[in-house]
Formats: structure tokens, C-alpha cells, sequence
């Protein structure tokens, strides 16, 4: 039975689990950053981690000339995800706002000892001449 009352105080003396929707039938993992409501619509029910952001330096800025030249450095960033019903978190990279891939966990890892290793690999190179 999930505890719907959205008084934090009465839900949380009426039960020892937490307060939880009506559509979420387990406590969120330890790093969804969301708070969670009974009217949440369908595509905003899931878990979503902290943003871990990097500025692409070597990538072109993004201008926006209306009405006076704003000036945004590209960026990269990763998201821990877990949509509703999903069995398992993913990752989800966004490039300037936009979704550009989303990773399993297993992939992320992955990932990640690709690029180690190429960092790697271009740190032992002798500088060019």
C-alpha cells in the first residue's frame, strides 16, 4: 500500500516508509535529485541524478543575437537517469540542451576506459614540432 498524503507530517506519522506518489512503488535511489508528486504527467515520472557539466573549450560558442549578443561556451553534460518502470538507471549525455546519447551502465564504463586510455595515449606522444 503506498501513503499518498501529500503532508509530509501526517504521511510520515502515519507509516514507517517514506512518503511516496501513488505511481512510485519504491523509494527513490539514493542519488535522484526529484521531487515526486501525484501529478506528475507520465513523461516526468523517473529519477534524474545531478548534472555533472563540462565546458567544451575547443567547440564554438553558442551566440544568441536577440536583442544583444549573449555569449554561452558549449557544454557536455551527464545525467543519471531512471525513467518510471525502467529496471535500471542509464546515462544520458546532453550536448547544449540537446539529448545526444544515452549510455548503459555498462557502456558508460565503458566509455570511460576509452577515453582514459586515449588520454593516456596522447599524454606519452612527443610534442609535435
Amino acid at each position: 500500500m503506498t501513503i499518498t498524503d501529500t503532508d509530509s507530517d501526517t504521511c510520515a506519522a502515519a507509516s514507517d516508509r517514506p512518503c511516496l506518489p501513488y505511481w512510485q512503488d519504491k523509494p527513490c535511489p539514493p542519488w535522484c535529485r526529484m521531487a515526486h508528486r501525484d501529478e506528475d504527467e507520465l513523461e516526468d515520472r523517473g529519477h534524474q541524478g545531478s548534472a555533472v557539466r563540462l565546458t567544451l573549450t575547443m567547440e564554438e560558442a553558442l551566440v544568441d543575437r536577440d536583442p544583444t549578443p549573449v555569449v554561452e561556451p558549449s557544454d557536455l553534460v551527464v545525467y543519471t537517469v531512471q525513467k518510471f518502470r525502467e529496471q535500471e538507471p542509464h546515462l544520458l549525455l546532453m550536448r547544449d540542451e540537446k539529448p545526444c546519447a544515452r549510455l548503459t551502465l555498462d557502456e558508460g564504463r565503458r566509455f570511460a576506459e576509452i577515453l582514459a586510455d586515449a588520454v593516456r595515449q596522447a599524454e606519452r606522444q612527443p610534442a609535435a614540432r
